[in-house]
């Protein structure tokens, strides 16, 4: 087996899905969830589900961190490229981090939950009235800087994290298992 170059080493396990985008105008019948986009397959996704966007692999543990929380890391992400800051939403945070307990007892890194549910239907369920919602989850034993770090290597979770047409925000973690969810409210 040929030896891992230096870049292959610094990176660590990180199975990520790609994002999920649901939009719900105005005009679509009442209860009406588009998904807009997801992704391939992989090992511990079910078929018809997201799959991981890369996996990458390293023998020298995890990266410093910033020692900022998930939240302070986003903002500062958002705010470093010039992007409005967006407001931490209670509901949002508290379907986040319900899907992140999920995932973590599946033990797999999907967009649906052990129910059937998608992320429309968590983020209604805990109160957030939506115009569009977008979703990334992610695994790693790293910490939030190294998962948002992977996140911007993925077109579609890069859209999710810089998007301008979304107002609020909420974070959730289960272990090693990380979701975001932005959305702009109806």
């Amino acid at each position: 087996m040929p030896p891992m170059t230096a870049i292959a080493r610094l990176l660590l396990l990180v199975p990520l899905v790609a994002c999920v985008e649901i939009d719900v105008r105005d005009a679509s019948p009442a209860g009406s969830v588009t998904a807009v986009r997801s992704t391939g397959a992989a090992p511990g996704v079910r078929a018809g589900e997201n799959a991981p966007t890369q996996t990458v692999f390293s023998d020298r543990g995890c990266p410093a961190g910033s020692g900022m929380s998930a939240d302070q890391g986003f903002a500062a992400y958002r705010a470093g490229r010039g992007l409005p800051a967006l407001r931490r939403s209670q509901a949002l945070a508290s379907a986040a981090s319900s899907h992140a307990r999920d995932v973590a007892r599946l033990q797999t890194v999907t967009h649906v939950g052990s129910d059937g549910s998608k992320v429309g239907q968590r983020v209604t369920a805990a109160g957030y009235r939506f115009r569009h919602v977008h979703e990334n989850v992610g695994w790693t034993p790293c910490g939030f800087d190294f998962v948002l770090q992977s996140w911007t290597g993925s077109p579609s979770h890069l859209k999710t994290m810089i998007r301008t047409d979304v107002t609020d925000y909420g974070i959730g973690r289960s272990g090693d298992y990380w979701v975001l969810i932005t959305a702009r409210p109806k």
